[in-house]
């Protein structure tokens, strides 16, 4: 995958994180940020695609976290059931 540039994640400590940006994601930013202005007020008021990155990202983490919870609360109960 080739990235149209790169977002570069500070924690509250440690070093910065650089992660590219694929072609296909830039893409689905820039129509968030399309959707986004189109909604007015209604939307998350995105005006860049650099402000969409950090909540997907976020959202994005939060939504494997709880996949994987799920994933070990069912291995939990095969692993019990045999």
């Amino acid at each position: 995958m080739i990235g149209t540039g790169t977002l570069r994640v500070v924690a509250r400590e440690g070093d910065p994180v650089e992660i590219a940006v694929p072609d296909a994601v830039q893409a689905r930013a820039e129509e968030i940020v399309r959707l986004s202005q189109r909604l007015g007020g209604r939307g998350g008021g995105f005006s860049s695609p650099r402000e969409v990155l950090a909540p997907a990202l976020v959202y994005g983490l939060a939504h494997m976290q709880e996949r994987y919870r799920q994933a070990a609360v069912r291995e939990g109960r095969e692993a019990a059931g045999r």
